[in-house]
């Protein structure tokens, strides 16, 4: 399976930075917030690292042989919520930024005073959560076979 990629990251955050900016703004010409940090958001997040620690420390105390066996499908399961996980923070933290720029730009920072502990803790959930997420893809690293016999 293919590793996930910081360039592939950066360009989600780019797109959901245009996306959350361009929705707040809208919602700020009719007078009210549509993107901030919360805390249904920061649990979420939450929840989402606690799953992929769970499941990645699972396969790795398999690959060390402290764990008898584990299925092949919890495996790419495990690798597979690394790798969403590394993408869904790169989209939310630039949902986020989006959302907290257009209230700077707009607002000349008015509003800003109301959300930003919101928005600065889910900005570091985010950023928490694409870290996890590069991790729990490193722990699912097998080693390549040492002899390969072909039939």
């Amino acid at each position: 399976m293919q590793k996930v990629s910081i360039l592939s990251a950066i360009l989600i955050s780019v797109i959901f930075i245009c996306l959350g900016y361009l929705l707040n703004l809208i919602s700020l010409r009719q007078s009210y917030i549509l993107i901030y940090g919360s805390f249904g958001l920061d649990f979420g997040i939450i929840l989402s690292i606690i799953l992929i620690l769970y499941f990645a420390l699972e396969v790795k105390k398999f690959l060390d042989g402290k764990k008898p066996d584990l299925k092949p499908n919890r495996a790419v399961f495990a690798l597979l919520l690394s790798q969403s996980g590394f993408y869904s923070g790169a989209a939310i933290l630039g949902i986020l930024l989006g959302g907290w720029l257009s209230i700077i730009i707009n607002t000349k920072g008015v509003l800003l005073e109301l959300h930003s502990t919101d928005s600065i803790i889910s900005f570091g959930f985010a950023a928490s959560l694409i870290i996890i997420g590069l991790i729990g893809q490193h722990l699912c690293k097998t080693k390549p076979p040492k002899n390969k016999t072909s039939n």
